[in-house]
């Protein structure tokens, strides 16, 4: 299995995005041996000239050439070969932040291609994870890469028909009436509030967690799952986006933040008196537990504040660094606003954190990306005593009557 907090999901043999057209050179190499090797054969028929063994060496050595471009291209687009990224981070280009200020983004994440940036992520390369918790993943290629760290494809080639099975079944009447109450306000942060738009959106997002209600029979569904989905289903077709939201919950754990078991709150707490003790201690003076805010916080990945920008970048830390990535951004929002958060009472402390709005996204992401747990901090010791889920297996539906 993976790393309980650092997944590190084995690359799929078929990725689900189309390959690239040829290189342009190899286009132009074959159109000039074609000419080519026209005028020799021409000469020969025509002119009763036999081919020199010059021409025939020269039409040999070229086809070769074409040929041997053309599989080693395919090889690194299905991922038979892997592009070797070296120096990561060594070129750079400059862009506008979205405070206003330049910028320096690594060379490897301006890249369209995901083929050039999945190797060091999958192998953690730190100053390629650093360039992703600083800019995020390239929009171009975020759906791919979520699909692939997060090991999606690999659970829908070990369960072919799993999901048609369970999406033909309701889930409990309770849980689909919990599913259906939520729907309405999950899509708030969009910027299409179309009819259309959030018919479409809201039946899919009920399939979706339906589903997964009946895939984890003991979990089924809470509060905060809806946010999840829906920002899977504004990126990805609705079932590759299931994929995705099973790999979160069952390979990343994320199914924690939703269980009745509060370990993650202490969790934090116990990271806050090491990484902020000031606040810490003040916040223990006032008696604001963490729980207060904390839920909001990670059960929707930031997303109840309707910033999408900011919580799609948190999804990207999410799948790099498993539960480590929303610990990290919590610590970077609490030391964001630390002098402040010293000087507010219960009430206005509170308020604060439970309303945030307008964060500034890129300093935020900044002081992630700084932020270090103390050494030798054991998160997934901590979380590790996760129980056993009741899973629906494939053979769930066989008694569903059409």
């Amino acid at each position: 299995g993976r790393p309980f907090l650092s997944p590190s999901p084995s690359p799929s043999s078929s990725p689900s995005l189309p390959l690239p057209l040829p290189p342009l050179c190899c286009a132009v190499v074959g159109v000039l041996l074609l000419f080519y090797l026209c005028i020799v054969v021409g000469e020969e028929f025509f002119c009763e000239r036999r081919l020199e063994p010059f021409h025939s060496s020269v039409i040999w050595a070229a086809g070769g050439a074409v040929v041997m471009f053309w599989m080693v291209h395919q090889a690194v687009g299905y991922g038979v070969v892997d592009v070797e990224v070296e120096e990561v981070g060594a070129e750079t280009t400059m862009e506008v932040g979205e405070s206003g200020g330049i910028n320096e983004r690594s060379s490897l994440l301006s890249s369209s291609s995901s083929s050039s940036i999945l190797p060091a992520l999958m192998e953690k390369q730190e100053e390629a994870v650093r360039e992703v918790i600083l800019h995020g993943l390239p929009p171009e290629s975020r759906q791919y890469i979520w699909k692939r760290l997060s090991g999606s494809i690999d659970l829908e080639m070990k369960y072919p028909n799993l999901y048609v099975e369970l999406s033909r079944v309701p889930p409990p009447y309770k849980t689909l009436e919990a599913i259906q109450a939520d729907i309405p306000r999950t899509f708030s942060f969009s910027e299409d509030h179309s009819e259309s738009f959030m018919a479409q959106k809201g039946e899919e997002l009920k399939v979706l967690l339906s589903t997964y209600a009946n895939f984890d029979t003991k979990l089924q569904y809470a509060q905060g799952m809806n946010y999840l989905a829906g920002v899977l289903l504004l990126h990805l077709p609705l079932e590759e986006a299931f994929w995705v939201f099973n790999a979160m919950m069952t390979e990343y754990n994320a199914d924690l933040l939703f269980s009745p078991d509060n370990v993650w709150f202490d969790t934090f707490d116990d990271l806050l008196r090491k990484v902020h003790p000031l606040v810490s201690a003040h916040m223990e003076g006032l008696q604001v537990s963490s729980g207060l805010f904390l839920s909001q916080w990670f059960r929707t990945f930031f997303l109840y504040s309707e910033n999408l920008q900011f919580s799609v970048r948190v999804f990207d830390m999410f799948f790099v660094l498993g539960l480590e990535g929303l610990y990290r951004v919590g610590l970077a929002v609490i030391g964001l606003f630390h002098d402040e958060l010293l000087g507010l009472d219960y009430m206005g402390l509170l308020t604060k954190l439970t309303q945030l709005e307008k964060l500034p996204v890129d300093e935020v992401f900044e002081r992630a990306a700084k932020t270090k747990f103390p050494k030798n901090y054991d998160l997934s010791g901590r979380l590790a005593h996760k129980q056993p889920r009741e899973t629906s297996q494939p053979s769930y539906c066989c008694c569903v009557i059409f």
